[in-house]
């Protein structure tokens, strides 16, 4: 007779946190397709400035829009305004796990924004 004996560890998955991750943007700018676990995934931009390059802003503000990766086609969780110039945290809740990236969008005014993203479980 042979016997056989299965352990079960549970696994438990580490939140994903991607911290310092730098953009630059004029108009839009479409970030890396990232994994996350279920739950929630907060976005905060923080050392935003505006370089004007002689240009006025067209307003102090810019927007950020969660997508998730799908089959056939992404689908937009939700888009949440920010301050350029001032650090700003958005936070979407009851996320499935999977694959997301970020879009980034500001008025094609000439200026850039720049500055450090984190996001996070």
């Amino acid at each position: 007779m042979i016997m056989c004996s299965v352990i079960m560890f549970p696994i438990v998955a580490n939140a994903a946190s991607y911290k310092g991750l730098k953009y630059n943007v004029k108009a839009n700018l479409a970030g890396s397709k990232r994994s996350y676990s279920a739950g929630k995934i907060k976005v905060s931009t923080y050392n935003c400035i505006t370089d004007n390059n002689g240009y006025h802003p067209a307003n102090n503000k810019f927007t950020i829009s969660l997508y998730k990766n799908g089959f056939w086609s992404d689908t937009c969780i939700g888009t949440a305004t920010y301050k350029r110039n001032s650090p700003v945290t958005n936070s979407w809740t009851n996320m499935a796990g999977g694959k997301y990236y970020i879009v980034i969008s500001k008025a094609t005014d000439g200026c850039r924004i720049k500055g450090n993203i984190d996001i996070t479980q």
